[in-house]
Protein backbone atom coordinates (compact mmCIF):
# COMPACT_ATOMS: atom_id res chain seq x y z
CA UNK A 1 0.00 0.00 0.00
CA UNK A 2 1.46 3.53 0.99
CA UNK A 3 3.83 1.92 2.86
CA UNK A 4 5.83 1.55 -0.17
CA UNK A 5 5.38 4.61 -1.45
CA UNK A 6 6.85 5.58 1.28
CA UNK A 7 4.22 8.22 2.34
CA UNK A 8 4.81 9.83 5.63
CA UNK A 9 1.53 10.14 7.79
CA UNK A 10 2.18 13.88 7.63
CA UNK A 11 1.80 13.68 3.70
CA UNK A 12 -1.28 13.24 4.36
CA UNK A 13 -2.80 14.73 8.00
CA UNK A 14 -1.72 17.85 9.84
CA UNK A 15 -2.60 18.40 13.76
CA UNK A 16 -5.19 21.16 13.80
CA UNK A 17 -6.67 22.57 16.96
CA UNK A 18 -8.71 20.42 19.43
CA UNK A 19 -12.72 19.84 18.71
CA UNK A 20 -15.02 21.09 20.82
CA UNK A 21 -14.70 18.06 23.70
CA UNK A 22 -11.22 18.60 23.97
CA UNK A 23 -10.27 15.66 21.50
CA UNK A 24 -6.85 16.08 19.49
CA UNK A 25 -7.86 16.71 15.80
CA UNK A 26 -6.11 15.98 12.29
CA UNK A 27 -7.11 17.79 8.92
CA UNK A 28 -6.83 15.37 6.06
CA UNK A 29 -4.99 17.64 3.35
CA UNK A 30 -6.82 18.71 0.54
CA UNK A 31 -10.22 17.24 1.86
CA UNK A 32 -11.80 21.13 1.75
CA UNK A 33 -11.61 21.04 -2.03
CA UNK A 34 -13.68 17.21 -2.23
CA UNK A 35 -16.38 19.16 0.21
CA UNK A 36 -16.85 22.62 -0.96
CA UNK A 37 -19.66 21.77 -2.92
CA UNK A 38 -23.51 22.14 -2.95
CA UNK A 39 -24.32 18.35 -3.24
CA UNK A 40 -21.82 17.31 -0.56
CA UNK A 41 -18.90 14.58 -1.60
CA UNK A 42 -19.32 12.63 -4.13
CA UNK A 43 -16.42 10.18 -4.12
CA UNK A 44 -13.08 10.97 -5.49
CA UNK A 45 -10.62 11.35 -3.30
CA UNK A 46 -8.72 8.54 -2.84
CA UNK A 47 -7.23 9.00 0.88
CA UNK A 48 -11.41 9.30 1.80
CA UNK A 49 -12.94 7.58 -0.42
CA UNK A 50 -10.46 4.53 1.52
CA UNK A 51 -11.37 5.49 4.95
CA UNK A 52 -14.66 5.70 4.51
CA UNK A 53 -14.62 2.10 3.11
CA UNK A 54 -12.77 1.12 5.90
CA UNK A 55 -15.08 2.22 7.91
CA UNK A 56 -18.08 1.06 6.66
CA UNK A 57 -16.54 -2.77 6.06
CA UNK A 58 -16.14 -2.33 10.21
CA UNK A 59 -19.74 -1.06 10.50
CA UNK A 60 -18.84 1.66 13.06
CA UNK A 61 -21.69 4.01 14.29
CA UNK A 62 -22.61 6.33 12.03
CA UNK A 63 -24.41 9.66 12.34
CA UNK A 64 -25.46 12.08 9.30
CA UNK A 65 -27.10 15.39 9.05
CA UNK A 66 -27.66 18.07 6.38
CA UNK A 67 -29.47 21.39 5.88
CA UNK A 68 -30.30 22.93 3.21
CA UNK A 69 -31.37 26.39 2.55
CA UNK A 70 -33.39 28.90 -0.07
CA UNK A 71 -30.56 30.60 -1.12
CA UNK A 72 -29.16 27.55 -2.35
CA UNK A 73 -27.14 26.99 1.13
CA UNK A 74 -26.24 23.31 2.03
CA UNK A 75 -24.51 21.89 5.10
CA UNK A 76 -24.15 18.12 5.41
CA UNK A 77 -22.07 17.18 8.46
CA UNK A 78 -20.95 12.98 9.00
CA UNK A 79 -19.91 11.64 12.27
CA UNK A 80 -18.37 8.26 12.47
CA UNK A 81 -17.56 6.76 15.52
CA UNK A 82 -14.79 4.45 16.71
CA UNK A 83 -12.05 4.23 19.33
CA UNK A 84 -11.41 7.77 21.07
CA UNK A 85 -13.00 9.91 18.36
CA UNK A 86 -13.94 8.74 14.87
CA UNK A 87 -14.44 10.58 11.25
CA UNK A 88 -15.80 14.51 11.14
CA UNK A 89 -16.47 15.18 7.50
CA UNK A 90 -18.01 18.77 7.16
CA UNK A 91 -19.42 19.25 3.51
CA UNK A 92 -21.37 22.16 1.85
CA UNK A 93 -21.39 25.39 0.20
CA UNK A 94 -21.47 27.73 3.09
CA UNK A 95 -18.02 30.42 3.48
CA UNK A 96 -18.68 31.01 7.01
CA UNK A 97 -18.23 27.82 9.15
CA UNK A 98 -16.75 26.37 12.15
CA UNK A 99 -14.38 24.31 11.39
CA UNK A 100 -14.80 24.66 7.77
CA UNK A 101 -15.22 22.12 4.76
CA UNK A 102 -13.02 19.29 5.28
CA UNK A 103 -12.40 15.55 6.50
CA UNK A 104 -10.92 15.69 10.17
CA UNK A 105 -9.96 12.67 12.49
CA UNK A 106 -10.65 12.89 15.79
CA UNK A 107 -8.78 11.05 18.79
CA UNK A 108 -4.73 9.93 18.73
CA UNK A 109 -6.29 6.50 18.51
CA UNK A 110 -8.54 6.69 15.75
CA UNK A 111 -5.46 8.36 13.85
CA UNK A 112 -3.20 5.61 14.69
CA UNK A 113 -5.60 2.70 13.73
CA UNK A 114 -6.59 4.39 10.48
CA UNK A 115 -2.74 4.91 9.72
CA UNK A 116 -2.32 1.14 10.21
CA UNK A 117 -5.04 -0.12 7.91
CA UNK A 118 -3.70 2.51 5.18
CA UNK A 119 -0.49 1.33 5.63
CA UNK A 120 1.32 3.86 6.47
CA UNK A 121 4.43 4.06 9.26
CA UNK A 122 3.36 5.24 12.60
CA UNK A 123 4.77 8.41 13.51
CA UNK A 124 6.53 9.17 17.13
CA UNK A 125 4.57 9.81 20.04
CA UNK A 126 2.79 12.78 19.43
CA UNK A 127 2.13 15.69 22.30
CA UNK A 128 -0.42 14.97 24.19
CA UNK A 129 -0.16 11.56 23.32
CA UNK A 130 0.14 9.68 26.71
CA UNK A 131 0.96 6.19 25.23
CA UNK A 132 1.42 5.24 22.08
CA UNK A 133 0.07 2.06 21.30
CA UNK A 134 0.59 -0.64 18.67
CA UNK A 135 -1.54 -1.82 15.75
CA UNK A 136 -2.90 -5.12 17.69
CA UNK A 137 -3.60 -3.29 21.12
CA UNK A 138 -5.93 -0.91 18.35
CA UNK A 139 -7.78 -4.34 16.55
CA UNK A 140 -8.25 -5.27 20.07
CA UNK A 141 -9.69 -2.04 21.38
CA UNK A 142 -12.02 -2.38 18.61
CA UNK A 143 -13.33 -5.72 20.20
CA UNK A 144 -13.98 -4.58 23.02
CA UNK A 145 -18.16 -3.80 23.13
CA UNK A 146 -17.79 -0.34 24.81
CA UNK A 147 -19.80 2.94 23.30
CA UNK A 148 -17.59 5.49 22.13
CA UNK A 149 -16.65 8.89 24.54
CA UNK A 150 -17.67 6.37 27.82
CA UNK A 151 -15.07 5.98 30.81
CA UNK A 152 -14.80 2.15 31.50
CA UNK A 153 -12.39 2.99 34.56
CA UNK A 154 -14.31 2.17 37.82
CA UNK A 155 -14.15 4.83 40.04
CA UNK A 156 -12.32 3.94 43.16
CA UNK A 157 -13.72 4.28 47.37
CA UNK A 158 -11.97 6.48 49.24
Amino acid sequence: MKEEEGVKWSDLFRRVRNDGLDRPSFYLKGSREWLYTYDGYMGGMETLDEILELCERRKFVTRRTGSDSPMGISTHETFIAFLDGGLEIFEGNSLFVDPSQGAYVRGFNALRWLLCQLGIPQPRRLKGEEVRPDCDRLEALLEVAALPFVNTERSKPG
